[in-house]
């Protein structure tokens, strides 16, 4: 799943026997039926060691295997308890801690190095996606949109005279409405700009308070 991750996909986590997952009677998509899910939407909820229907288990498009669980007892028990101290606090921020970031540090608690180590590099790639496919997008959508602010204006400008007969030249309202425009796409691009350091900085901030409450994540976000 590594190289074919896009950002704007949602995580959840779901443990299967290894027993089932080695199976070579099994399709893929029998391995998952009857497993228990985990996965944290903020407002809109989520799934608490639920069973997917196959409906839902048809809808998973994408899969990154992390590991064997390292406890000894029930591991769905754990699981859950550990997913009710995570969700616990989690204050869910769409696109900079979300449902992603919940599920790979809920893999993190009960996996060992090796899984860690892909944790890891899940956190690690989708932060390169968070920049390349929506921080570049918007702020290259933003920059089009003082383009066409700028042309919208020019045109309002053109009209007034026209229509309210002034003997006005027309040069003036274009230069005027060229100006505006980029005036208002540097006011737009600094405010976006502000409001994607204050989101990173809350990332950071939650990042920072879920290792020291679970020292054992350090080796995800290291």
């Amino acid at each position: 799943m590594m190289t074919s991750l896009a950002f704007r996909r949602d995580f959840a986590l779901c443990l299967v026997p290894t027993q089932i997952w080695k199976s070579t009677k099994k399709t893929l998509a029998e391995k998952f039926e009857g497993q228990k899910f985990w996965d944290y939407y903020g407002d809109a909820g989520g799934s608490r060691a639920v069973a997917w229907t196959r409906e839902s288990v048809g809808q998973i498009n994408a899969i990154q295997e992390v590991g064997v669980t390292t406890c000894e007892g029930d591991a769905v028990a754990l699981c859950t308890e550990h997913y009710d101290q995570v969700r616990t606090g989690w204050n869910y921020l769409s696109i900079w801690w979300s449902d992603a970031d919940f599920a790979i540090v809920l893999a993190g608690l009960l996996t060992d190095d090796v899984g860690l180590s892909v944790c890891r590099a899940l956190i690690s790639r989708r932060d390169e996606l968070r920049q390349t496919e929506v921080i570049e997008p918007r702020q290259q959508t933003l920059h089009q949109g003082g383009s066409i602010a700028m042309v919208a204006t020019i045109g309002a400008g053109v009209l007034i005279p026209m229509t309210g007969g002034l003997a006005a030249p027309l040069l003036a309202p274009v230069v005027a409405g060229s100006l505006l425009g980029r005036v208002a796409s540097d006011v737009a691009g600094g405010a976006l700009k502000f409001g994607e350091m204050r989101r990173l900085k809350r990332r950071e901030e939650a990042r920072d308070a879920i290792q020291e409450r679970f020292p054992q994540l350090n080796k995800i976000f290291e």
